[in-house]
């Protein structure tokens, strides 16, 4: 099974930016206050893997999602995402954790 993430490098003069793409209108989610992540474990038990994490603008795009969707907000997902990557994280974001 392969799973896409939308994740895509803007090019600009002198840019190269990762950045989320919307899983439903395809824009970039410019600011992590203006976007969530959505995945599902439905049937999933105690260790396995999340299907793919979908990413969406608050609000406008999102919602759409099936009810059994778990979701976060982008600044949470990071946060977790560089925490469990071993990248480091301030002080006062790790306390939220």
């Amino acid at each position: 099974m392969t799973l896409t993430v939308q994740v895509r490098c803007i090019h600009g003069e002198f840019l190269y930016c990762p950045t989320f793409l919307c899983d439903s209108c395809g824009a970039p989610i410019n600011r992590y206050d203006e976007g969530i992540a959505e995945y599902t474990m439905q049937g999933h038990r105690l260790g396995d893997f999340s299907g793919a994490v979908k990413h969406f603008h608050v609000g406008k795009c999102a919602g759409k999602q099936p009810a059994h969707a778990f979701s976060s907000s982008l600044r949470d997902h990071l946060t977790f995402l560089c925490n469990n990557s071993g990248f480091p994280v301030p002080n006062e974001v790790a306390a939220r954790l």
